[in-house]
């Protein structure tokens, strides 16, 4: 009896601190140079402190990335994707959303004379970078495209860095 009440008070008095020592997880994010691989660093960095471990496997975007997360469902190599909200995805694959990036996307245009497009219209027969293939954007840009198709708007795939070094004077 005095054993169990002595193994007791040693169980009751041991210092238990919650950690992530059992988290070990693989995220999908984005470009090196994007906003999904920055807010993948710092969640990583976090669970870091608390002793858990996310690697940040970059990637073109958000189509690749549901793109993978679906072929690693066997492998188990990645468990989780950064995705933009109305990227579709298969229906053979159950992915759940387990939450929202607090602030919404922005839709960015730049250019070289910039200044000079008012209206669609102002794109007619441009070129126009969309962002890397298998990305979110280039995904929502074609769609986008495809319903002002009498533009004859030339699209391209590039890099972050690629696009703003096309567009520098």
């Amino acid at each position: 009896f005095v054993a169990l009440i002595l193994l007791f008070v040693v169980v009751a008095t041991r210092a238990r601190n919650p950690d992530l020592s059992y988290l070990h997880a693989s995220v999908l994010s984005g470009s090196e140079e994007g906003n999904y691989y920055a807010t993948v660093a710092k969640v990583a960095t976090e669970a870091s402190h608390q002793k858990g471990l996310i690697d940040n496997v970059p990637s073109a975007g958000s189509v690749e990335n549901i793109a993978r997360l679906a072929a690693a469902r066997a492998s188990c190599d990645v468990q989780f994707a950064l995705v933009q909200d109305g990227i579709p995805w298969p229906q053979s694959h159950p992915f759940q959303l387990i939450g929202r990036l607090p602030l919404p996307e922005a839709f960015l245009v730049l250019g070289r004379d910039g200044d000079a497009i008012r209206t669609v219209a102002d794109l007619r027969d441009k070129r126009v970078g969309i962002g890397p293939a298998g990305s979110g954007s280039e995904h929502f840009a074609r769609r986008l495209i495809l319903q002002i198709a009498e533009l004859d708007i030339r699209v391209s795939t590039h890099s972050l860095p690629e696009q703003l070094a096309l567009v520098e004077p």
